[in-house]
């Protein structure tokens, strides 16, 4: 639930509206007026249940206490192998009670948040079934898979959140998994990201740098960074990235990332 109140009068604080969304807490952002609110819906299917339209589509409450369901055309299938859950997103007016709140609903996984100004971004790890379609096979190969592919995949989904609005704007796909919201960034019309590859079952693990454009499609990267080592801090820096691994030591790279289309 999301509560907003005029403090113009400390002693007296005035509710200027509430609005709630279905799903466990991911997180929120705030830009301008206009607050975003992230939560992650898990779709449970047993005995008969989760079979319904009212048993999974998400649902939002404004103040007057009506649920009302996320209508069909702002709910979108980007993966149907993890359609497990939901992304709920919803564009709050703080400010404004009668401007509607606007929701999206995506059906998949995620559980990291970035945005900037006209952005926001939603990764999380996902298990590529094409590569190892049992457990079996993952510790047959040690985690890792012969090819350039990796065992997990960081699922990326964007939406447009210009003057307050919200629209879903692309998805994308990258190898590895993700530390936190500090490995990934956006700038000068670029999305930057930095992954582990490996290391969930054994210490053969690499590490990676992206850069994709704004529809979240591969411009260039750098892989294979520090065999043996995972990422443990990066931060970006207009035209650097400064990324540091650790295994015994604690290695510090930097890299000129001012042409997007070829990382050095």
């Amino acid at each position: 639930k999301l509560e907003t109140y005029d403090v113009s009068n400390p002693e007296n604080p005035a509710k200027i509206r509430s609005f709630s969304q279905e799903g466990s807490y991911l997180s929120s952002r705030r830009v301008g007026d206009t607050v975003y609110l992230i939560t992650t819906e898990y779709l449970y299917t047993y005995y008969g249940y989760g079979t319904d339209m009212e048993e999974v589509i998400p649902k939002t409450m404004t103040g007057d206490g009506t649920w009302d369901y996320v209508a069909p055309e702002d709910i979108y299938i980007v993966n149907p192998d993890y359609a497990d859950s939901f992304i709920v997103v919803s564009a709050i007016d703080t400010r404004d009670a009668e401007h509607a709140a606007e929701t999206e609903a995506v059906l998949g996984s995620g559980g990291t948040v970035y945005a900037s100004e006209d952005t926001l971004y939603i990764a999380g790890t996902v298990w590529d079934d094409y590569i190892y379609s049992t457990y079996d096979d993952l510790y047959q190969t040690n985690g890792k898979d012969t090819s350039e592919d990796d065992v997990y995949k960081t699922k990326i989904l964007s939406f447009s959140i210009t003057d307050g609005t919200l629209k879903a704007k692309a998805s994308g796909k990258v190898n590895g998994s993700l530390l936190n919201q500090y490995s990934m960034d956006e700038y000068d019309g670029y999305f930057r990201i930095a992954t582990t590859s490996g290391g969930w079952w054994s210490s053969d693990t690499s590490n990676n740098v992206f850069v994709l454009n704004d529809a979240l499609e591969p411009v260039s990267k750098l892989t294979d960074l520090a065999p043996g080592e995972s990422i443990y801090s990066v931060r970006f820096s207009g035209d650097r990235i400064y990324m540091v691994t650790f295994e015994q030591v604690d290695p510090l790279f930097v890299i000129d990332a001012s042409n997007p289309e070829k990382l050095e």
